[in-house]
């Protein structure tokens, strides 16, 4: 397993669930959820809760997401976590 933590770009489905991203130069398309969880954070520093989201993708791969409040645009802020080898 790998931490990244870093910024991503997705594109969601009409039902509004994760079914694809891009990560070094490569889409992958969500084949599976495999797990979902909240976190709240420390809100007392200011952090925002966390939903994060394990997927199998096509191509194979096994990946920990999460997204964060939305931005000004009114959209997620979506990051890729972990990479499972």
């Amino acid at each position: 397993m790998r931490l990244l933590d870093v910024p991503l770009v997705v594109r969601e489905g009409p039902d509004g669930r994760l079914a694809s991203f891009v990560w070094r130069g490569r889409k992958y398309r969500v084949a599976e959820r495999v797990d979902l969880w909240r976190e709240v954070g420390a809100w007392w520093e200011g952090e925002p809760e966390k939903t994060f989201l394990v997927v199998r993708t096509e191509p194979a791969g096994v990946f920990e997401l999460y997204h964060t409040g939305p931005a000004p645009d009114g959209r997620p802020v979506w990051r890729l976590y972990k990479v499972y080898d």
